[in-house]
């Protein structure tokens, strides 16, 4: 969130975005380039999670191989389950789109519970 400096000029906060987002990307392409020079046939990604808004996920698709992603939907945690399965499926979509509609990977998730919930209730049988 921030402060309301921080927050209260739009086109400023757009700037950070898109430092962010070139500060990223940059990093990714120097991690990238090593790998590159020793084997341009390696395949690389990184994790992308959900839709973290502190960078353009499309521009930094652009210089990886293929999307890879992590999901751990917070099952029977609200009532309303429909909506977090519809937005578990928007981010899927999401993530197949940073590519053109290539398939992606699901780099993460769990069977279990995870240790960051605010509470890791046990999944239902069967899911």
């Amino acid at each position: 969130s921030g402060s309301a400096g921080e927050i209260s000029i739009h086109g400023l906060n757009l700037d950070w975005h898109r430092f962010n987002t070139a500060q990223v990307t940059d990093f990714c392409r120097h991690e990238i380039a090593p790998l590159k020079a020793a084997n341009a046939d390696l395949p690389v990604t990184t994790n992308f999670m959900e839709y973290f808004y502190d960078y353009d996920y499309w521009q930094l698709a652009q210089t990886l191989d293929f999307i890879s992603w992590d999901s751990y939907p917070m099952w029977h945690r609200d009532k309303d389950e429909t909506t977090l399965a519809c937005y578990t499926a928007m981010y899927h979509d999401m993530m197949r789109s940073l590519k053109g509609g290539k398939p992606f990977v699901l780099m993460e998730s769990t069977p279990s519970t995870t240790n960051w919930q605010p509470t890791s209730k046990l999944k239902k049988p069967g899911m």
